[in-house]
């Protein structure tokens, strides 16, 4: 086995990555629960990704590779600051290893800059699971909740450039991305990375507009470290995309 890679999926329509998510939970339920969807059960689970696409402008999809092939996902939304995690597989044989745990904490990390908490609905056997990770749930029912912090020191992927967000980055005088149309941005579904400071507040922002990387940042010296941290994060991603 190759070392597990997680990447964001920020085009969940590109070529074949619906079809690899159905893989993996086919797999991780037939596993889990001795479950085999039938065909509707499939056209229905099909459509599913493809609906909260089209319909929810604020999504969010992580995957987990060994080589090229997809060995664990995560995908949700986020709706009025809270976010919603809908499904989180892991292939049978990759299980144990912290995949799950680590496409979740991916996932908190990136939509901790626009929502203040993070729910799911946790199927028989996750729960201790999802209680190791800091989830909540009242007594007797499997929606299980967590308060998020926001990002400090960190570079997470933006899935949705919203309106505070952008006006956040309108503050960081330095560079072109001053200029980026962020509607084209949104609608293309272009790559774009963030680095946080120790206070959460942005320090760089980056966005492929292919094949140019366009970054801002708050000081061109101080943050000269960001910068590169934050170019070679995003061509690390550019060279890897999903």
């Amino acid at each position: 086995m190759n070392e597990i890679k997680i990447f964001p999926i920020f085009n969940q329509s590109a070529p074949g990555i619906w079809d690899d998510m159905l893989r993996v939970r086919i797999a991780a339920m037939r596993h889990n629960y001795n479950i085999c969807l039938t065909d509707k059960e499939l056209s229905n689970a099909m459509s599913e990704f493809q609906k909260s696409w089209q319909q929810l402008s604020h999504n969010f999809a992580f995957a987990a590779y060994d080589g090229d092939r997809m060995v664990g996902c995560l995908n949700g939304d986020v709706q009025q600051q809270a976010a919603y995690v809908r499904h989180l597989y892991v292939l049978p044989e990759y299980q144990g290893r912290q995949i799950g745990a680590s496409l979740l904490r991916m996932a908190e990390n990136t939509i901790s800059l626009s929502a203040y908490k993070i729910g799911l609905i946790a199927l028989a056997g996750a729960e201790r699971f999802y209680r190791h990770m800091g989830y909540a749930s009242p007594v007797g029912t499997n929606n299980y909740v967590k308060t998020l912090s926001a990002p400090k020191c960190r570079t997470v992927p933006v899935f949705y450039c919203a309106p505070s967000f952008v006006r956040a980055c309108g503050k960081l005088p330095y560079g072109t991305g001053n200029i980026l149309d962020w509607k084209r941005v949104n609608r293309e579904h272009l790559p774009v990375y963030a680095e946080c400071d120790v206070n959460s507040a942005l320090r760089v922002v980056g966005v492929s507009a292919t094949p140019d990387i366009i970054l801002r940042s708050t000081s061109k010296v101080l943050d000269d470290w960001a910068c590169r941290n934050l170019r070679r994060v995003m061509t690390n991603y550019l060279s890897h995309q999903k």
